[in-house]
């Protein structure tokens, strides 16, 4: 896992399931979670939040066009998201929740465009280093 330099750009995604979730704090905490990390980092957090919710992990819809990840993606892809960006996740799950190998795959593609991942509960930067070095291991472990 590589440090976080700072004056990069931060991007936030938050994603939940149910309707009963968002009646509750999980929007805010994980934006909350974003903030913080930004801020200690000093990372500029873009204005934009991606924010998937209602959509179900373990079905992947949250990588389907129409999506907020998926526009996210897109958004790097074309760009409009600097290359080097850190994009801030309270936990690998909020990415995923397919099986570990469907997982690992997008997870790659993501990482493969230059980005940084962060998993806000456990302070894990990741990068396409990630998926070569020591923390694979960590990686794999952690879909």
């Amino acid at each position: 896992m590589t440090p976080v330099t700072k004056s990069r750009v931060a991007v936030s995604y938050a994603r939940w399931s149910t309707v009963r979730q968002a009646e509750g704090s999980t929007e805010e905490r994980q934006l909350e979670l974003a903030r913080e990390y930004a801020a200690r980092h000093g990372l500029k957090l873009d204005e934009r939040s991606y924010v998937d919710a209602g959509l179900s992990g373990y079905k992947g819809r949250n990588l389907q066009p129409g999506a907020a990840l998926h526009s996210l993606v897109e958004a790097i892809k074309e760009n409009r998201i600097p290359r080097d960006a850190v994009i801030l996740v309270e936990s690998q799950d909020r990415l995923s929740r397919l099986d570990p190998l469907t997982a690992l795959d997008s997870f790659r593609s993501i990482l493969s465009l230059g980005v940084s991942v962060v998993t806000l509960q456990d302070n894990k930067v990741w990068t396409k280093a990630s998926l070569t070095g020591e923390n694979f291991g960590d990686l794999v472990l952690s879909l």
